[in-house]
Formats: C-alpha cells, structure tokens, sequence
C-alpha cells in the first residue's frame, strides 16, 4: 500500500518546523520549546479514511475563529498517543496520556499542546460518522472504555503494517476502521433506534421543507405532547435549536461548495434562513466567523508553497471535508 513519508527521525536530523507546518494552515502553531524542532511521519489513504503514524516535538496548536474562517473545514479526526501526553483545550481542558483516544472536530475551536509525543490519528468525512451516530457533540478525550482502548490498540498496530498491505486490503481494512470507531464513540452517539419516538421526531423533522417547522402539527403528526417533543430534544436545546444547527451546518457546507457568486440571501432562504441580518447572528453564533468570511478565505492566499509529500498530505485532509452526506 502507498505510504507517503516526511521528516526524518534521524538525531541529527535539521529543524523541520517552518517546513512541516506549510503543508496546514488549520492551526497557528507555536514553538514552546528551544529549536530544533523535529516532526516525521506516515500517512496512508483507506477509502474515505485518511491514517496517519507521527511523532513531532514540543508545540503549540490554535484553531480559533480566524482559523475557523480562513481555513473552514468539517471532519472528524480521533487520534491516540504511543508515549507522551497532549492537551487539549475546548469546551473542557483535558489531558490525553499512551492508549487514550481524542476526538478532534475541525468545524470547532479548539487547542492543543504537547511537550512531544507519537501517536496516529484516522481523519474522516463527518457524514461517515454522523450518518450512522446522529450528530457528534463530543470534541476532546473520549471515555477510557474497552472500546476506546481496543481502537487505540488496533490503531498503533494498523499503522505498523500498512506499508506491507496490498493494495486490494483498502477496502476491507476500511470497513474495519470504520465499526471499530463507531464502537468507541459510545452508544451514546447512536442514532435512535427506529420506531422510537426520537426517530419518528428526526424522520418528520427530515421531511419538513427547511425552516416550515410548526411544532403544533408536529406534535399532532407524531401524537406527542409538547413536553414530551421538547424533552425528546433536550440535551440540543429542544427541537427548534436542533433543527436550526441542522440547517446551519448544511448551509456552511453549501458555502463551501457552491459558486461564489450565489447570493447569501438565496441560500440561506434555500435552508429557511428568511432573514439575512438574523441569519449572519446565528452564522456566527454557531461558527464562530461570518459567512463572508467563510467565502474570502476558500483558497488562502500568501502562504508558503508546501513542499512534497506534505502537500499531498495536506491535499488528502481538505478532501475529507469536501465530502457530503
């Protein structure tokens, strides 16, 4: 199987930091330690999954709203360590030790700093995910679980063999990947099971042209009352919020993927968005950047020219986030 390799690990090995941070510009780093600083590592591409096996030295990540903006991008990555810690800053400061597994979710603001460490990550479309799990609301340590650990495991030795897989192993060595990671993300990521009335809700909900919720025919169509609709939703703030982020999202993607020129008044109105002034709030409310922003900064200019094979690297990540459900 192809493997595209970078850095060296050799001891006398040049720092390689300005060179190995060109190939992103999903994060500002920083060095937080005296040069030099050493990055290598691996990748390989399984289907829709981008792998990777890394070691790099002591570094500060920041992905805030300019990185948001001038970088947008909408995947999932779930990585563990082999040595070393990693922190991670979102919602919560967590701390990431050998065999635990983060969830990293590149449409959120997050940070990350590590004094050094190897691990490997599995980066994928968000749609792989949430097709299966509903939406992912989890960003940062996941729970030490059997299934956690079983995926850490799994992961540390994938990254051991796949330069001696053939080729033809992609697909099934994918297929793999991908229940292994739908384990250890918990059953409390699963979609609810049909005939629930939480998928009954979800399955109306999809139905309904964007932005025509009426919660008095909704509750009449599934026989609910309104308390029960809204606690069916509580942990999303209730059916209005939840169906507003679903809107949202999907707008942010049809940003990315439609013609520059399509008015923002006629998309948003594509996903019951009526009210541009009301909609640029809740935009940014949720993302962090405006919707402008967002299509200003589509194909960043004035960064570095990557250099092979980090460009292909960074070329494998943006494709994950131009895959749609």
């Amino acid at each position: 199987m192809e493997t595209i390799r970078y850095g060296s690990d050799a001891p006398d090995a040049p720092d390689n930091f300005d060179e190995y941070f060109t190939f992103t510009n999903l994060f500002r780093f920083s060095r937080i330690a005296p040069p030099p600083f050493h990055a290598q590592g691996s990748f390989w591409t399984l289907g829709d999954f981008v792998v990777t096996a890394h070691r790099m030295g002591a570094v500060h990540a920041h992905r805030g709203p300019e990185q948001l903006a001038t970088a947008p991008a909408d995947h999932l990555t779930m990585m563990t360590l082999f040595d070393g810690t990693l922190v991670h800053e979102a919602e919560d400061r967590t701390v990431a030790h050998a065999g635990d597994v983060v969830l990293v979710d590149y449409a959120r603001r997050f940070d990350y700093r590590t004094d050094g460490h190897a691990g490997a990550t599995v980066s994928m479309p968000r749609a792989l995910v949430e097709s299966r799990r509903g939406p992912i609301l989890r960003h940062g340590l996941l729970p030490a679980t059997a299934e956690t650990r079983l995926f850490a495991g799994f992961l540390q030795h994938l990254v051991a063999h796949l330069p001696d897989l053939a080729p033809e192993s992609a697909v099934p060595v994918a297929v793999v990947v991908h229940r292994l990671m739908l384990a250890a993300l918990g059953p409390d990521h699963a979609l609810p099971a049909p005939g629930t009335a939480r998928a009954r809700a979800q399955a109306y909900l999809d139905a309904q042209p964007p932005g025509a919720l009426d919660v008095v025919r909704m509750t009449a169509a599934l026989g609910l009352s309104r308390s029960k609709l809204y606690r069916l939703f509580d942990g999303e703030g209730g059916v209005r919020a939840f169906d507003r982020r679903r809107r949202l999202r999907l707008l942010h993607m049809a940003l990315i993927e439609e013609p520059r020129d399509t008015p923002l008044g006629v998309l948003g109105a594509r996903f019951g968005f009526l009210d541009l002034s009301g909609l640029a709030r809740q935009f940014r409310g949720q993302f962090g950047y405006s919707m402008s922003e967002l299509r200003d900064h589509l194909s960043p200019v004035g960064r570095a020219a990557a250099v092979q094979p980090l460009d292909d690297f960074r070329r494998a990540f943006e494709r994950l986030s131009q895959r749609t459900k």
